[in-house]
């Protein structure tokens, strides 16, 4: 039997791979999550080297230790104390019983200095050798020998116990359980051998067994000998246990998962496993002898990247359970198409829910990196503007770092674009805006510490289809107009470019913009009714209407200048003074219009003219004005930057056209009205097709004036006046050259603003 013990403990110190898996690592999959964060209780070193390989023989098969585990990894062996001290059986019912008024351990029970139960040797014929119950504070159970001489019931019990360290403990002999764990959370049993629990109980029988206990990590334990029932038994409401790094060697059942969810088993080397009416727990990296067994109670459990060696190999009664990525020795298809380490044909799963494993591994899994799973954009999604592309974790078998690239395509993946690299995150905000719309692809790329690469592409294309609303213009009310009483508010265009939904917001500034206040918002219409006895007569306001779209796009527009609140007077004396200003007024204006349309017939090149400005380092700079401007620098400056504000108040800072964007400026030069024309491209990158960039002098700004004191209603003048500016126009694309649908465009609108008057 030392023999056997020797020969067991030598196969622990070449647990070497199995001692690498960090606690706070996470891990995730498309099917399952595996996750160690819930694991805090890290007190856990090793500091031995040891490098060895062997082969052991048991009674079912021959087992190449260098096919499981690597060489020059770090193990502390058990029971590394020389010599142990005769003591009887312990037993603490609470904190206080690991002090002075007890048993006197050393240590004072914080996590940097634990009590210690050390050096011991108990053999006892009856009862639990180390019993500990109701306990909070931090302890250690480490380097004893336990023997309970094939009659004494249990080993170890903890029961509702926290912070907990079994550790380099040889514990055997016991015909209940060696060790116990009930109704406890955040313990460490670790580096212990547990062997020979051969009687049998008419109790339930496993050398360890969890019940409704939680968050406990069970590693680096040699279990061996065990011949009646379960080995390692969680159940009753067990959850979030981790299992690691375990060997378990000639037992009867390996593990059994009753009736408890959400544990972790991770890189055991086992014999047998069987889950019973229980969910979501997760088999990673084992090697795994003489099948695993799902009862049709149990549900979305993960087994992924394990050995599955000369056995039955897999039994599946429950459902929505996943297997991928594992080695089934029984399985002999070939790997061809491609030739990626990939078994060409699923591998079927025993039981009536007709499960498979669709990526079966060719051969033995010494180190394997699984491809992440992209969970969005979909195939057939259509993308806009800033989209979040996420995808599911690799798993590496090592549980070494990974970090992911990511790449697009729009040519059917004939070349790949980057857009992140070695990112530790699982997602992505891509801004799409940049994009010319069309058919597109991803790929991601996880890179493992150790140089290995997995990638997967969408398996079809989605669309990215960017839109824009249409620059709003508002019709009513116009520079000048007086209102009075209930008025439609009328405005066009804050149309989506997809037909997207849009809703409109209106907003009145009596202060020249300086502030805003809403009068109606979630408009599906474009017009509202704007009552005006709100406010006082005389004052001037200016109207701005948002639209937004659906996803979140918008747009503003400000009336073309500022209109006057004049509601009418009840007084019937002071309304018959108002109809005769009015006549008065129409009578001037009747005259004005004669005496403009002589002015103009006689001397319009006198009366009319352009400027151009153009931004530069010091501001807006005049660079040219026509020849018989009436105005001089400083009042045209003046103009100029009162336009620059008012673009600035709107979308005109970040235009993205169509062009031209214009503004009326209300003057004090009472005479003259003046029209500005905005221009600004996207970006020093993107021109638009109207406008061809000279010297970089953009934005730019045209300001055209003419006389107020003219008939807009005759042809004749409003064609003279045109043909006027052409003629202006002329000369300033000697400075700027302005394509000629541009010109076009500033024609029509100047064209139809003499229509509207």
């Amino acid at each position: 039997m030392r023999k056997e013990i020797a020969l067991v403990s030598i196969f622990f110190l070449l647990n070497l791979f199995l001692n690498g898996f960090l606690i706070s690592k996470s891990i995730y999959n498309s099917e399952c999550r595996i996750s160690l964060n819930e694991f805090s209780n890290a007190e856990l070193d090793s500091k031995i080297t040891f490098s060895q390989s062997g082969t052991w023989k048991n009674s079912f098969n021959n087992v190449s230790i260098l096919d499981l585990l690597s060489t020059n990894r770090n193990i502390t062996p058990p029971n590394q104390k020389v010599s142990f001290t005769n003591a009887d059986p312990i037993y603490i019912d609470d904190n206080s019983d690991f002090g002075p008024s007890e048993y006197n351990f050393p240590g004072n029970g914080t996590a940097k200095n634990p009590y210690l139960i050390e050096g011991l040797n108990i053999s006892h014929s009856s009862g639990t050798a180390i019993y500990i119950q109701g306990t909070t504070e931090f302890f250690k159970v480490r380097n004893n020998n336990l023997n309970g001489l094939n009659s004494a019931s249990i080993g170890i019990h903890l029961q509702s116990v926290w912070n907990g360290f079994v550790e380099n403990n040889l514990v055997k002999n016991y015909y209940e359980n060696s060790i116990k764990i009930g109704q406890s959370v955040n313990n460490t049993i670790s580096r212990n051998i547990i062997e020979d629990n051969e009687a049998i109980s008419p109790f339930h029988t496993s050398e360890i067994w969890f019940v409704e206990s939680s968050m406990n990590i069970f590693e680096d334990n040699i279990i061996s000998n065990n011949h009646f029932m379960n080995t390692v038994s969680i159940t009753s409401s067990s959850h979030n246990n981790l299992l690691r790094s375990n060997i378990f060697l000639l037992n009867g059942n390996g593990i059994s998962i009753s009736h408890s969810n959400d544990n972790i088993l991770y890189q055991n080397f086992v014999h047998r496993i069987s889950i019973d009416n229980s969910d979501h727990n997760s088999i990673y990296g084992n090697e795994i002898f003489d099948s695993l067994h799902i009862d049709s109670l149990s549900k979305d459990n993960c087994v992924k990247i394990n050995n599955f060696v000369d056995n039955s190999n897999a039994n599946d009664e429950g459902s929505n359970n996943t297997f991928s990525y594992n080695y089934w020795s029984n399985h002999h298809a070939t790997d061809d198409n491609p030739s990626d380490g990939i078994l060409d044909v699923p591998y079927s799963i025993g039981g009536l829910s007709f499960n498979e494993d669709p990526y079966p591994i060719a051969s033995k899994i010494i180190d394997y990196l699984t491809p992440p799973v992209i969970i969005s954009p979909n195939t057939g999604d259509q993308i806009s503007t800033y989209f979040t592309v996420e995808w599911e974790t690799s798993l590496d078998f090592l549980n070494r770092d990974i970090t992911y690239s990511l790449y697009y395509s729009n040519d059917s993946g004939l070349s790949w674009h980057q857009l992140s690299s070695y990112q530790e995150s699982l997602w992505f905000v891509w801004n799409t805006t940049s994009l010319t719309n069309g058919q597109y692809q991803i790929q991601v790329i996880a890179n493992s510490t150790a140089y290995n690469t997995a990638n997967v592409s969408s398996n079809g294309t989605f669309t990215v289809l960017n839109h824009f609303l249409s620059p709003i213009i508002i019709n009513f009310p116009n520079d000048g107009d007086e209102l009075n009483g209930k008025v439609n508010l009328k405005w066009t265009g804050g149309e989506d470019t997809l037909n997207h939904q849009v809703s409109y917001s209106v907003y009145l500034s009596t202060n020249n913009g300086q502030n805003w206040t809403l009068i109606r918002t979630g408009l599906q219409v474009n017009q509202c009714i704007f009552d005006t006895s709100k406010y006082k007569n005389e004052t001037r306001c200016i109207i701005m209407v948002q639209a937004i779209c659906i996803e979140g796009r918008s747009i503003t527009g400000l009336s073309n200048g500022t209109f006057i609140i004049g509601n009418l007077i009840s007084d019937f004396v002071e309304l018959l003074y108002l109809l005769v200003f009015f006549l008065f007024i129409g009578i001037v204006v009747a005259l004005g219009i004669q005496q403009g349309k002589g002015l103009l017939n006689q001397n319009s090149r006198m009366k009319a003219g352009v400027c151009l400005s153009t931004f530069t380092d010091k501001g807006f700079v005049i660079q040219w004005k026509s020849k018989n401007c009436p105005f001089n620098t400083q009042t045209l400056s003046s103009m100029i930057e009162y336009t620059a504000v008012m673009y600035q108040k709107g979308e005109y800072d970040n235009l993205f056209g169509p062009f031209p964007q214009m503004a009326l400026i209300r003057s004090k030069e009472s005479e003259w009205l003046f029209v500005s024309f905005g221009i600004q491209a996207q970006d020093e990158s993107v021109e638009d097709p109207r406008i061809v960039k000279k010297g970089g002098l953009i934005p730019i700004i045209l300001l055209i004036f003419y006389p107020k004191r003219f008939d807009s209603k005759l042809q004749n003048q409003k064609k003279e006046l045109l043909e006027y500016l052409k003629g202006e126009f002329s000369l300033v694309s000697n400075k700027v050259d302005i394509n000629t649908r541009y010109m076009k465009d500033i024609e029509n609108n100047i064209l139809n603003l003499f229509n509207s008057r």
